[in-house]
């Protein structure tokens, strides 16, 4: 009796949803990026020149970033899940099934930057194990349940009251954004909610007072965002609504 009452509490307290997992929808992340159903990969134009050609992307160019979108969900997740979750539906109904959708971006006219979703078994083998086998780190999740803000790593709008002197991260960011003499306390705003790259930013300071500094999530360096994404400390601040919907 002691021993299940203590692995009910570690599973608890390690940020376990539950201990019997129902699905990625309605029981939050899995680590593992090859199990995820729902995900999108941000791929900078010739990144992957094979998935370019076969979706034609290398003839666009206007082109500048383009959004591969999967929806691997299946019939049944759909069922009394409202939110996003019923356009996407309406989606997987126009695709007959489980789909992919190309979401370029860039400075292409009106309406020529379209793809309708695709059903994700008309792809070729290949391409298909490929995107869904995709592990690379610009694969990001999209939640779509309610529990997610129990797991910093997964926010994408955060606060953090930054201490300097608790990790080099923060010396490193005020570098990448020229930011001298340094602050040794500071709030950070981070936002990469939006898949759209130029909505993606980071600001010192109250991001609502017109003198507070913003940057491009970009200009920061690899080290620096993935730091920020795993910290998981108590002075960080989920500002992501946890409604079900992708912020």
């Amino acid at each position: 009796m002691y021993i299940f009452i203590f692995i009910l509490f570690a599973l608890l307290y390690s940020g376990c949803y539950s201990i019997f997992p129902v699905s990625e929808v309605n029981n939050g992340f899995a680590q593992d990026s090859k199990s995820w159903k729902y995900f999108n990969i941000i791929c900078n134009l010739g990144d992957h020149p094979k998935w370019e050609s076969y979706f034609g992307l290398d003839k666009m160019e206007c082109l500048d970033y383009y959004v591969i979108q999967i929806n691997n969900l299946d019939k049944e997740d759909y069922e009394g899940v409202t939110g996003k979750l019923e356009f996407e539906y309406s989606e997987f109904k126009k695709a007959r099934g489980k789909y992919i959708k190309i979401m370029p971006h860039g400075h292409c006219p009106p309406y020529t930057d379209y793809f309708p979703p695709v059903n994700i078994m008309s792809l070729d083998v290949e391409i298909r194990n490929e995107l869904l086998n995709y592990s690379g780190e610009e694969k990001n999740w999209i939640p779509l349940n309610l529990n997610e803000s129990l797991i910093p790593s997964q926010w994408n709008y955060f606060r953090i009251q930054v201490r300097t002197q608790e990790d080099s991260i923060f010396t490193l960011l005020q570098d990448d954004i020229n930011l001298f003499p340094y602050l040794e306390t500071y709030t950070l705003i981070v936002n990469f909610a939006d898949p759209d790259r130029a909505n993606q930013y980071i600001a010192i300071g109250d991001e609502h007072d017109p003198n507070s500094m913003r940057f491009s999530w970009f200009q920061l360096c690899k080290k620096v965002q993935n730091g920020l994404k795993n910290w998981n400390k108590a002075n960080k601040q989920n500002y992501s609504k946890t409604t079900g919907s992708f912020r």
